[in-house]
């Protein structure tokens, strides 16, 4: 992309985020992929907030992070039609002297209208990557955001890129998200007579740790004892509520001494090499399923809902596991399966980690995304 004219340009990334879960780490592998491509190129990364994110661009990757208010529309901003929210959106024309001073903008979400408005009107080519699934109106609405744009869709999967109707681009692609494989650790011994379970992500309304807990309560006396389960993640912002409802549920099933909360950590290796299987029980269908791929690369065995984009990341029974969405008894009946048959870690964890090698690497994925950028 780009002629000896914009040979000097800078680059922009537009994230609405500024943790470090699943698209905050696709970003820094985008800014990675970027800075491989075009190593003379400066790059400027646009970010709502200062955090571990900003801080790691900055003292890792070496780009100028610029924390500006975005005209970010979420769902809850939908429901509750907060028109202070659609304010921000409708003043996109002030962003196009900065967005016509880059060579190109890669905004990492579906959800910065302001910068995707933008694009429509702006004299620089822009790329939309998308890693989200909307549903009903939500997806109509997004739909013919991102048709009016005009700008290069990137998806995160076949799932995702479905959810949208009727899409006018020129361009689309998909491109699965890929990670570095996590570093492998020492099991602890003291551990290896239980079967410990693992569930790691963003305490929300559907992630599915309560389903996790009902399931487990589901377990015979017997089978518990076999069990260790670790949920780790923290709520977003106003959210604890959720975190409060959740230790009530496990002291309501008495669960305590069974089902551990851990906070949110930018640092999981430690949690994915404590656990022998990697339950990810999405309520919703996930877009993708970065937490499938790293715990996939270590030869975990997963075990997901049957949906969305972690239907492409496991095949049942080959590389991992599958449940009924939604399902507390199946999932059950699949963690029941894994105790009687504690082969299953081995076997379904190691052709997992194969299929990892060969589709979700970050070699892989940069590859890809230099091949479109």
């Amino acid at each position: 992309m780009g002629n000896s004219k914009q040979a000097d340009k800078p680059i922009l990334f537009v994230h609405q985020g500024f943790e470090l879960y699943g698209s905050d780490k696709m970003l820094l592998l985008n800014v990675k992929a970027a800075s491989i491509k075009y190593p003379a190129r400066k790059l400027v990364v646009v970010l709502p907030k200062s955090g571990i994110l900003s801080e790691l661009l900055e003292n890792e990757y070496n780009v100028e992070v610029l924390i500006k208010n975005l005209g970010v529309i979420r769902k809850y901003d939908l429901k509750r039609y907060n028109f202070a929210a659609f304010f921000k959106v409708f003043t996109f024309f002030r962003l196009l002297p900065f967005i016509n001073s880059f060579d190109f903008v890669y905004i990492n979400s579906i959800v910065i209208i302001d910068y995707i408005l933008a694009t429509r009107f702006a004299k620089t080519k822009a790329f939309i990557h998308i890693h989200e699934l909307p549903q009903g109106y939500a997806s109509k609405i997004f739909s013919k955001l991102l048709s009016f744009s005009g700008a290069h869709l990137i998806f995160i999967s076949s799932a995702s890129k479905n959810a949208f109707i009727h899409l006018k681009n020129a361009k689309q692609s998909i491109v699965w998200n890929g990670v570095k494989p996590l570093q492998q650790s020492k099991p602890i011994a003291e551990a290896l007579n239980k079967i410990k379970l693992l569930l790691i992500g963003r305490i929300n309304s559907w992630k599915g740790q309560p389903l996790l807990i009902e399931a487990i309560a589901l377990l015979s006396d017997t089978e518990k004892n076999i069990i260790e389960v670790q949920i780790v993640g923290d709520v977003f912002m106003d959210q604890q509520q959720l975190k409060t409802e959740l230790t009530e549920q496990i002291f309501k099933n008495n669960l305590q001494d069974k089902i551990k909360i851990s906070p949110f950590t930018t640092s999981p290796e430690v949690f994915y090499n404590w656990a022998d299987v990697v339950i990810v029980p999405s309520l919703l269908p996930e877009p993708f399923g970065l937490v499938a791929i790293e715990a996939m690369s270590l030869g975990k065995l997963v075990i997901a809902a049957g949906h969305g984009g972690l239907k492409e990341i496991i095949t049942h029974n080959v590389s991992g596991m599958l449940f009924k969405p939604g399902d507390a008894n199946d999932l059950s009946h699949k963690i029941k399966e894994v105790i009687q048959n504690p082969s299953l870690i081995t076997v379904l964890g190691e052709n997992g980690r194969r299929k990892f090698e060969t589709n979700f690497t970050e070699e892989i994925y940069i590859k890809k995304i230099n091949e479109l950028i």
